[in-house]
């Protein structure tokens, strides 16, 4: 392994490099979409021929992509977590992440967010889009709100992105699928005023006017497919989602022009939470910046067609994202400042479903979870088409496809490769070896890397010192994209280990029948390199509870490396390796600081030999 002298050298190295090229500190743009799968972007899915990304394949290109990426979690609100603190998600407040208003923050005391760091460090930071990290609504009297009726809406909620290193924001508490439907800007609800073109406080009888309590169900059909059950569904009475992206990208862009113009010279941080492609699957007839609530009228100035650019409506919501980070890299141009701007895009886990979708070797049945993700699967995923002009165009395989050609196995919310890898791009220069820190045009196939390792990787690239007690769980790849070069004894991998988390048992487990829907339990896919650099795959069962290490089996075992699709599970002719991969998921889930140190034993060396025979 790298000595700790090669690790400062190489950190030193990069920085003196770093500031021979630039003359300040770059800045940052962190890009997450949602739900966007693995190969739903077509520079990782040659599949893919009717879902266009060409925003998104350019950057690929002239920067570094990684082809075993993956959310630290198969759902949302965990992986946001985790990759704003660099935190696995059970350091949190919950095990499952806080997704929504009424509760405290998922970050607990002393926990620094990405935004906090840099701030600290002389960045200007912003936050844009879905938060699903909670907050506190208040009360007249300054207490905390135990619901809407009792809160004060005219004051901002506490624990947001204001109080956790963001100077400015403009958020949907729990995105634009659930309550409350509505922009918080600054952490308080806010209007889109079309007269003014700006989000606009209300008084609290403009907020009694305005701000809509639903009770009718088939009245919270109208406004989202994400139907809370017997709980008011609370919206913004001019709220669309189809206006979410457009209102989210002009505020945005707005935010860069003021930050150039009065902060020539202080680098920012923006933080772009994306809406694009979760449910409700809404995407504009034209998605314009300069009047976003003309969603229908594409011969406008400014107007771009997203509505039937695609087979369907949900891969139009992929094609939207890649509108919303072509005008960003637009506005980077206008201002001169594209080079100097590490650009990140990923999404927080694999493929949502989809209506039209169906598989084409159903061998495997989910016993698990919401009705959404039960039922037969396997093999290639079709999404057929929406429009009558789209008839014979599919889209093939969102949820990704392995080096090996191969479809992935599952999708959002599973706990294989298909629920949790993502798509992830890094690109820092002028996109040629030349005048790019990031190796441009780099394709890493052999790292795995979590959306955790972000946090430690930025830092280092801006020049940024991480404390050993913050960003726990994440990893530094800043050597990874400046020199990308094959995994092998003189260059091993970053990570030994890497853990995600679903709530979704693994198909071989028998659902928990103890709470609702199986939730008792939850399922671990981990990953261990061996000695000759293959990667294994344990799916593990565990309970929920963080420090609850009673009840940990392993379920299903996979070599990875030559099984990419997880169709041969091999758990009953590699018990004792099985076992082995058990024990060192509980003493790295145990441990308190994952990015330090190693976790090789005399035990461990020994499974390998007898596996390998070396």
């Amino acid at each position: 392994m790298r000595t700790v002298f090669f690790l400062l050298f190489g950190y030193a190295l990069l920085f003196s490099h770093t500031l021979s090229v630039f003359a300040q500190k770059p800045n940052v743009l962190v890009f997450m979409s949602d739900d966007i799968g693995y190969g739903d972007i077509q520079a990782f899915n040659s599949q893919n021929t009717h879902t266009p990304t060409p925003h998104l394949d350019k950057l690929a290109a002239t920067g570094v992509a990684f082809l075993h990426a993956h959310s630290p979690a198969a759902t949302c609100a965990p992986t946001r977590y985790a990759l704003i603190s660099g935190n696995h998600v059970y350091r949190g407040r919950l095990f499952n992440g806080t997704w929504g208003l009424m509760n405290p923050s998922q970050l607990t005391s002393g926990q620094e967010t990405l935004g906090d760091r840099l701030k600290k460090n002389g960045y200007q930071t912003a936050f844009f889009g879905k938060i699903h990290l909670g907050g506190l609504l208040q009360t007249a009297q300054g207490k905390i709100a135990a619901n809407y009726n009792e809160a004060d809406l005219t004051k901002r909620f506490t624990d947001g992105p204001l109080d956790h290193g963001y100077d400015y924001s403009l958020g949907l508490p729990s995105g634009i699928q659930k309550s409350p439907l509505a922009f918080f800007k600054n952490d308080r609800l806010a209007r889109y005023d079309s007269a003014t073109g700006k989000f606009e406080y209300l008084t609290a009888q403009k907020i009694e006017q305005h701000f809509l309590k639903i009770t009718d169900l088939s009245a919270k059909e109208k406004w989202t497919t994400e139907v809370p059950g017997t709980r008011p569904l609370y919206v913004m009475d001019n709220y669309t989602t189809e206006t979410v992206g457009p209102l989210l990208m002009q505020n945005a862009l707005r935010f860069l022009d003021s930050h150039f113009k009065n902060n020539p010279e202080q680098p920012f941080y923006m933080h772009y939470m994306a809406p694009a492609g979760h449910r409700t699957y809404a995407p504009p007839i034209a998605f314009n910046v300069s009047d976003p609530y003309n969603t229908e009228d594409t011969s406008v100035s400014g107007a771009i067609r997203v509505k039937g650019m695609t087979p369907n409506k949900r891969t139009d919501m992929i094609y939207e994202t890649d509108v919303a980070m072509g005008l960003l890299v637009e506005k980077l141009k206008e201002h001169g400042q594209l080079q100097n701007t590490i650009i990140i895009y990923t999404s927080d886990n694999g493929a949502e479903i989809s209506e039209n979708a169906s598989w084409n070797n159903p061998v495997y049945t989910n016993k698990d979870g919401h009705p959404w993700y039960k039922g037969p699967y396997g093999g290639d995923r079709i999404e057929k088409h929406d429009y009558p002009e789209k008839r014979g165009e599919q889209h093939a395989n969102g949820q990704g496809i392995g080096q090996d050609g191969k479809a992935l196995r599952g999708m959002k919310q599973y706990v294989y490769e298909g629920g949790h890898r993502v798509p992830l791009i890094l690109r820092w220069g002028g996109g040629k070896a030349a005048n790019s820190i990031i190796r441009p045009g780099s394709r890493v196939t052999d790292q795995v890397i979590s959306l955790t390792d972000l946090y430690r990787t930025i830092c280092t690239l801006a020049g940024v010192k991480v404390p050993d007690n913050q960003a726990v769980d994440s990893y530094d790849f800043s050597q990874v994209l400046t020199d990308p070069k094959p995994i092998s004894k003189t260059n091993p991998p970053v990570r030994e280990f890497m853990a995600i988390q679903s709530t979704l048992m693994a198909d071989s487990a028998t659902p928990d029948k103890v709470k609702p829907r199986g939730k008792a339990r939850m399922s671990w896919s981990f990953y261990s390199y061996d000695s000759d650099h293959r990667i294994w795959n344990a799916i593990i069962g565990k309970s929920r509870t963080a420090d609850d290490y009673s009840s940990v089996n392993g379920d299903e075992l996979y070599l990875l490396s030559d099984d990419e699709d997880q169709s041969d599970n091999i758990k009953d002719a590699h018990k004792a390796l099985l076992n082995t991969l058990a024990q060192e998921f509980i003493a790295f889930h145990k441990k308190t600081q994952t990015h330090k140190g190693q976790l090789e034993t005399p035990e461990r060396a020994k499974e390998w030999k007898s596996h390998t025979g070396k």
